[in-house]
Parts: structure tokens; C-alpha cells; sequence
């Protein structure tokens, strides 16, 4: 029993996305620090307050989600720890309240400025977790927090807020772009039940947004050569943009049909585009 309880918690927790969280700030921060010339050890404290508090955030950010999405879980996905029983509501609520607590505990001894970021972010997955299903602001929402991870890693490094901001946009236009597209993907099934772009206009209206997204996502990396005048990043972004603009064009004039397989292209455009990042600060 007492078993079954862990793993139900564990499963609320999502421990893979948190592990991806916590490794993701360590890296960009790393990474930051290597690019403005700044000593990586003096920081390295900050770094895992840092990695513990949005890991910690993101924990409990999944728990309510869960917590909220009890309904719709009971058809969808009965085998989840509260629709199975073996988590009350009650409790994971109690726990999602204790993530975000110790999250914002960790980023308060990061900085206060890294800690109004966790508590803004804390409060948006809260509302997001409530309302999704009603609004079509998550795609925003969803692309923001992905780009805040930036902001709050950068808090650390405050001097350097041209190269943070280019980070965080590059991340929030990349993200849109592929959250539009997803819904495009995801139009059929959709439809009646979500508020989204694509199914409160239309698929053609949603892939020429995401396609615009995409399209900014390009400006910006190129921006971004102006920071980063190494071979190997010039090449990452040639073959990501490249694949960026494939996506485009496909988007523009027959989203429904190649919506499937542009999400895919686009999450390699975003490995490609990190890996030259990382391998450029090493």
C-alpha cells in the first residue's frame, strides 16, 4: 500500500520532465557562463538553487494539472493516480502546494529577482492548469514558460540581459511556433472540446500564425551569429532554419495535411539549434 502511494506521487511528480528541468538550467546556465567569460565555480551553488528551484516548480505544475484535469482524466487516462484512487485530490493538491513551496524556497535563495520569476511562473501553471481547456492563451503560455527558463537561469548572470532576452525569445518563438502546429495536428479530435487557434479559426489561419512564429524564430537565430561567430553554430543554424523554412512553406499552403510531420521537424530544428549552442561554450 504504502508502495503503491510513492508511486503514485512519483507519478504525479513526473520525475523524467523534473530530472529534464533540473540538468536543462545547469546546462544553460553553464553555458551562459562560458559565453560571458564568467568563472562557472564561484556560481555553482546559485546554479543548483537554481536547478532545484524550477525542477521543484515543474513537479508542481504537473500535480495540479493532474489535480485539475480529474474529469477529463477519468476517460482518458483512468490509470492516473487520482481517477485510480490511489492518490486523493485532496493529496495531491497538499503535494503540488508542497513543490511549489520548496521551488520558490530554492529560487528565494537564488536572487529576488529569481525568486518574483518562480512566483510569477508558479501562478501562471496554476490559473493555465485550471483554465486550458477554455482559453487559447495556453499556446502563449506554454511558449513563455519554456523561454522563462532563460530569464530565470539568467538572473544569475544579470549583466548579460541582451544575451539573455535573444535566448529568451528564440525560445518562446520556436515553442509557439510548434505548440500553433500541434494544434493543427490536433484539430480533429479538438474540435467542440478545446479552445485552440486552430479550432476557433481555422487551419489555414493557425498555420500562417505559426508560420509567422517560425519566421521570427528565423530572424532572431540569425541575430544570434552576432554572439556566437563560431563554425560550428553558423552551421547548426544554416541546417535548423533551413529545416524552420521547409516548415513554412509547408505550413502556408497545406497546414492540416503536413502538420504531423512539421512538429517533428520542428523539435529537430530545436536540438540542432541547442547542440550549437552547447558545443560552441565548450
Amino acid at each position: 500500500m504504502i508502495s503503491k502511494k510513492i508511486n503514485g506521487f512519483l507519478s504525479l511528480l513526473r520525475p523524467i520532465n523534473c530530472f529534464i528541468s533540473f540538468f536543462s538550467v545547469f546546462a544553460i546556465i553553464f553555458v551562459l557562463a562560458k559565453i560571458t567569460a564568467v568563472a562557472f565555480l564561484p556560481i555553482l551553488f546559485e546554479s543548483i538553487f537554481a536547478a532545484f528551484a524550477v525542477s521543484l516548480v515543474t513537479g508542481g505544475g504537473n500535480a495540479i494539472n493532474d489535480y485539475y484535469d480529474i474529469e477529463i482524466d477519468k476517460i482518458n487516462k483512468p490509470s492516473r493516480p487520482i481517477p485510480s484512487k490511489i492518490i486523493t485530490r485532496k493529496q495531491a493538491l497538499h503535494f503540488a502546494i508542497a513543490l511549489f513551496s520548496l521551488g520558490l524556497l530554492f529560487a528565494f535563495f537564488v536572487n529576488f529577482y529569481a525568486f518574483l520569476i518562480a512566483l510569477f511562473n508558479t501562478a501562471v501553471l496554476i490559473k493555465y492548469s485550471k483554465i486550458k481547456q477554455k482559453t487559447m492563451l495556453g499556446n502563449f503560455i506554454v511558449a513563455y514558460l519554456c523561454g522563462s527558463v532563460f530569464l530565470f537561469s539568467g538572473t544569475i548572470l544579470m549583466a548579460e540581459f541582451e544575451l539573455i532576452a535573444l535566448f529568451f525569445m528564440l525560445a518562446f518563438f520556436l515553442m509557439l511556433g510548434r505548440e500553433i502546429t500541434k494544434d493543427i495536428e490536433d484539430i480533429e479530435g479538438d474540435t467542440g472540446i478545446k479552445k485552440t487557434t486552430a479550432t476557433q479559426f481555422s487551419a489555414k489561419h493557425a498555420g500562417a500564425l505559426s508560420a509567422l512564429t517560425l519566421a521570427s524564430a528565423i530572424i532572431v537565430s540569425l541575430i544570434s551569429i552576432y554572439y556566437f561567430a563560431g563554425k560550428i553554430y553558423i552551421l547548426a543554424i544554416f541546417f535548423a532554419d533551413t529545416i524552420l523554412f521547409y516548415c513554412i512553406i509547408r505550413l502556408l499552403f497545406n497546414p492540416i495535411k503536413y502538420a504531423s510531420e512539421c512538429q517533428r521537424l520542428e523539435k529537430l530544428a530545436v536540438v540542432i539549434m541547442l547542440a550549437g549552442i552547447f558545443v560552441c561554450s565548450l
